[in-house]
């Protein structure tokens, strides 16, 4: 989405509220189209398997041929065989960058390659036929990591789906390696696969394309801001991790999916500001002669599948109840006010780092300071407020609101990924009673007066983390 298309989406949410009124598991995932596989330890190697179908594929004089003999002479499961594996893995790829137009030969010499090499503890080795799924048009199959560095994204071979490292290069976000060997020259080798599957049901909020699974062979657990997952054919818009039924579901905020240049022509800029947020949900014509297209992307540090989803704005989600009596000034609220931001289909944004903030109108309709009014979401995308509470007795309707991801880390070329701002939430009439209370309204634990600038972004947003900070 680069810049300015990014930043409309924050705007538009803003737009039309103003109109109308990892905490996921990180475990490495096991491969969707390794299903029909079975682990490494009761797949029986056939090195001759393997030196004949590397005949067939790539002739017997070829440097296949020969990546296969010298796979045999050192054995299955070894460094040395391996790294021969991965060669003639490679050596697919490139052949069938554009889909295989018949999958046969080439998934099962990649199917009996597997299983002779080094993928770490029983991974499930695909089958043949799961990896023919692999090499088709809509598949991906391209071995990465053996270069170091390596920064080469992986595509699937219509162009749809790519998945881009965060950092300089693949290394750099995959530790220490992959476990499967300590070799420098297959610390950080793997096979990237991806194919679409079934999105019947996948997703609460609307599908804006189909779901797409990814995963890697040996299964990876990416550093740092993770693995960049792009999808470059719809509009711009946000990705859904896992499907609805899954416990783990979430909707990722957005980052740019560093989609390839394609040719476009020239269209006149929006002439307004409405024009512009409207133009936004509308297809795109591109602007430019190799002109970067955008699409959705989102970043985590596991594979498993996707899909993108237009989850509108952020929907607070209240994980306590409002007393309409009983709280005192001068002491924090009970119960606690937690909110879990939510897509409009009620799908978890595990977002950190999400602004909310709760505000106060009297019975008379005057403005009453909150003090430590506002908290960060944690990495479960729940804001917690233990320290809130108002210090002027009276009845009060409460009013939250969300800003989405605000740039709040060092150094500021550090971008979190963008979320929509929510829809103001009120609570019912509330009643705080005079009392002798314990807590002090510190100077500066207040934020009432968010400004924005012209794309919507919040330019004030307050110190992190914030009065209500827990470790």
């Amino acid at each position: 989405m680069g810049g300015p298309r990014v930043i409309a989406l924050v705007a538009l949410a803003a737009f039309f509220t103003a109109a109308c009124g990892e905490r996921q598991s990180d475990a490495p995932t096991a491969p969707d189209v390794a299903k029909t596989g079975t682990t490494a330890a009761a797949v029986s190697c056939n090195l001759n398997n393997v030196t004949n179908l590397a005949r067939d594929e790539f002739g017997g004089g070829s440097d296949e041929a020969g990546l296969a003999n010298d796979m045999k002479q050192a054995g299955a499961r070894t460094d040395a065989g391996t790294l021969d594996g991965y060669h003639i893995l490679a050596a697919i790829a490139g052949k069938y960058e554009a889909a295989a137009p018949t999958t046969t030969t080439p998934s099962q010499l990649a199917a009996a390659l597997l299983a002779c090499m080094k993928l770490g503890t029983s991974p499930a080795i695909p089958s043949a036929t799961s990896l023919a799924k692999n090499l088709a048009s809509t598949g991906a199959f391209e071995v990465r990591g053996l270069a170091n560095p390596d920064d080469e994204a992986v595509a699937s071979h219509d162009g749809a789906w790519r998945l881009t490292p965060s950092g300089t290069s693949w290394q750099a976000i995959l530790g220490d390696g992959l476990g499967a060997s300590n070799d420098d020259s297959l610390r950080y080798a793997f096979l990237a696969l991806g194919n679409p599957v079934d999105s019947a049901g996948f997703a609460a909020d609307t599908a804006q394309s189909g779901a797409y699974e990814w995963a890697t062979l040996p299964a990876a657990t990416f550093t740092g801001n993770g693995v960049i997952i792009g999808e470059c054919t719809t509009d711009p818009n946000y990705l859904q991790h896992f499907s609805a039924t899954n416990s783990n579901v979430e909707v990722l905020g957005y980052v740019d999916p560093q989609c390839p240049a394609t040719d476009g022509s020239v269209e006149a800029p929006p002439r307004n500001l409405a024009e512009r947020l409207f133009r936004f949900l509308e297809p795109q014509p591109l602007s430019a002669t190799l002109l970067l297209t955008t699409g959705s992307g989102g970043s985590k540090r596991t594979l498993s599948p996707f899909i993108v989803v237009r989850p509108g704005h952020v929907i607070l989600d209240p994980l306590f109840s409002w007393r309409k009596s009983g709280n005192t000034v001068n002491l924090p609220f009970n119960p606690t006010p937690a909110y879990q931001i939510t897509s409009q289909g009620g799908t978890n944004f595990k977002q950190e780092k999400v602004l909310v903030w709760i505000t106060a109108t009297g019975n008379k309709g005057t403005n009453v300071d909150v003090c430590n009014n506002y908290a960060y979401t944690d990495a479960d995308g729940i804001a917690t407020f233990t320290n809130v509470f108002v210090n002027k007795s009276g009845g009060y309707t409460f009013t939250t609101r969300s800003a989405g991801a605000v740039n709040i880390t060092s150094p500021v070329s550090v971008e979190l990924p963008k979320v929509p701002p929510s829809t103001p939430l009120n609570s019912p009439l509330v009643n705080i009673k005079s009392g002798v209370g314990t807590v002090a309204c510190e100077p500066g634990s207040t934020f009432r007066n968010p400004t924005f600038d012209e794309n919507g972004i919040l330019t004030n947003p307050p110190p992190f983390p914030g009065p209500n900070h827990t470790d």
